[in-house]
């Protein structure tokens, strides 16, 4: 894997070496992150970043995907990733996620942009689609300002905690 500068906005796939800082990001915004995402209850240790990691790598190395850091001025942002890659369909779901500091300077949209497009012209997805809770007007909002076209919302379909979810379904 090619190891990229760190620009302003950048995504750049992870490694082994980005995993204390992964972690940390992961750990200094657990609350946060926890509102939305179920996983971040179970990832509690740096092995549990570098699974993660090593999974992404492993992911990359197969052409099935990738999962990047977004990076800030130096700083790593929050992570973005495909998930469910079909090629036989030509289909993949993509996340992203941005540490509660990131928020609300368009690196969500600029990391979304970028997957997008490497999902497009380097594995030739013809469907990407993203998933959000229904109550996550900042992940809505940025879906519908890229263009996604919103299919509905799958009622029930995700525990966060003791809690659940409305999952808003959207594609491009």
């Amino acid at each position: 894997m090619a190891t990229a500068t760190h620009t302003p906005a950048t995504l750049v796939p992870l490694e082994d070496r980005h995993v204390y800082e992964a972690f940390a990001l992961i750990d200094d915004n657990r609350a946060f992150l926890g509102e939305w995402m179920p996983w971040v209850a179970d990832h509690t240790t740096v092995e549990d970043t570098l699974f993660m990691i090593q999974r992404g790598v492993a992911q990359f190395t197969r052409r099935e995907g990738v999962l990047a850091g977004s990076w800030d001025d130096g700083k790593l942002a929050g992570l973005t990733q495909h998930v469910d890659v079909d090629y036989q369909n030509g289909n993949t779901r993509v996340t992203v996620w941005l540490g509660k500091a990131y928020q609300g300077r368009g690196l969500a949209s600029r990391a979304m942009r970028s997957i997008m497009r490497y999902s497009f012209t380097q594995m030739n997805i013809e469907r990407v689609e993203f998933r959000c809770t229904a109550n996550n007007q900042r992940a809505l909002t940025m879906a519908e300002r890229l263009g996604f076209v919103r299919e509905g919302t799958l009622f029930s379909a995700l525990r966060v905690g003791e809690r659940r979810r409305d999952v808003a379904l959207y594609s491009m």
